[in-house]
């Protein structure tokens, strides 16, 4: 008999899938509703097949559950489950080596992915972790969420990433500090992963995310091709980073201006920003990102045109979304914002990304 742990802080859902699925489906069903209480059951009742966990819960959460497990005990399979998903994240936490699952979800959709992952752990290859610093920090800047990052390389080396609701501010790394210790934190290898309580920590970070991913890849791919002479390597194409600070800080002067945002044609998030309702923002902006990334694929394969231009009304302000060539702006105003400015503002950033 399988024996599987839930965890969630819903403790009426919680009963209803325990019932469920031994009753069903045949599983031994252990639970917590935290992830410190998860933490304890699995130090001491070692013996459990798959876990499976709410994203946001109080004190610890589905991510630094996560993290743990990853740490603790790698060859255990892991589904989070969360009411506020999108394919950025869907895809960030699969990237972390865990199953995906959004809620509401149906007894025999929960039950297939268990049997999916279990089938899965008892074939020869097993489940393969992927769990890098990079992805975290994408997954981290999705969820909004406040917190330190302790990453230890497989060489011994230690250094931390701040995070304040879901912006990097911090990084250190031996001498190294800011822009350049994050850089140096995401070319290492083989990391293990500790999310801490969020510190207070002096902003030293004055680059994007993504475009301190980007550098570091590029350092890194330098860095094995060390053989080429000094001509060679001033060939190579450098990759420069966008400017998504500044043309959100252009934003922000827009009358009304209530939040904003840049995703890539995939979908994924590479800034966000908001004055007011920032949760509500955000997953209007996903859904609304959804929309252009179906049409774009309904355009390539018709051969009709994409669309390029979104302007409408929501229940959170005056929405306007300009699709570039492969990124998209989008803004949120207030009912009396200044339209005009903010279709302007969004042209000029159609040019820059």
């Amino acid at each position: 008999m399988k024996r599987i742990l839930i965890v969630d802080d819903d403790k009426n859902f919680l009963v209803s899938l325990k019932d469920a699925l031994e009753k069903y489906e045949g599983f031994e069903v252990l639970t917590a509703t935290t992830g410190s209480e998860a933490e304890k059951i699995l130090r001491e009742e070692p013996a459990v097949d798959l876990i499976i966990s709410d994203l946001k819960m109080g004190e610890i959460d589905g991510l630094q559950l996560l993290t743990y497990v990853s740490r603790e005990f790698p060859s255990l399979p892991f589904i989070l489950m969360t009411a506020y998903g999108s394919p950025a994240i869907k895809k960030k936490v699969q990237e972390l080596g865990a199953g995906y699952l959004e809620k509401p979800l149906t007894l025999k959709t929960l039950t297939n992915a268990i049997n999916t992952v279990l089938k899965k752990e008892e074939s020869p290859e097993g489940i393969i972790k992927n769990f890098s610093a990079i992805s975290l920090a994408q997954l981290i800047r999705l969820e909004g969420k406040s917190c330190d990052v302790l990453i230890i390389s497989e060489r011994g080396e230690e250094g931390i990433l701040g995070f304040l609701s879901g912006e990097l501010t911090y990084a250190r790394a031996g001498t190294l500090e800011g822009d350049e210790a994050a850089k140096e934190i995401f070319k290492w290898k083989g990391t293990k992963l500790f999310i801490k309580e969020f510190q207070p920590h002096p902003k030293n970070i004055h680059r994007s995310l993504e475009s301190l991913i980007l550098e570091a890849a590029r350092e890194k791919d330098e860095g094995k091709n060390s053989g080429l002479n000094h001509k060679e390597k001033n060939k190579k194409e450098v990759t420069m980073p966008l400017p998504y600070e500044e043309i959100v800080e252009s934003f922000k002067e827009i009358p009304g201006y209530v939040g904003s945002a840049i995703f890539n044609v995939n979908g994924e998030q590479l800034v966000f920003h908001a004055l007011k309702d920032a949760d509500r923002l955000k997953k209007y902006f996903l859904q609304m990102t959804s929309l252009f990334v179906a049409g774009q694929k309904a355009a390539e394969k018709t051969g009709a045109g994409g669309l390029d231009f979104i302007q409408t009304d929501s229940d959170l302000g005056k929405f306007l979304a300009r699709r570039g060539e492969k990124f998209i702006a989008m803004l949120m105003l207030e009912e009396d914002g200044n339209i005009a400015l903010a279709k302007e503002a969004l042209e000029e950033a159609a040019k820059k990304i």
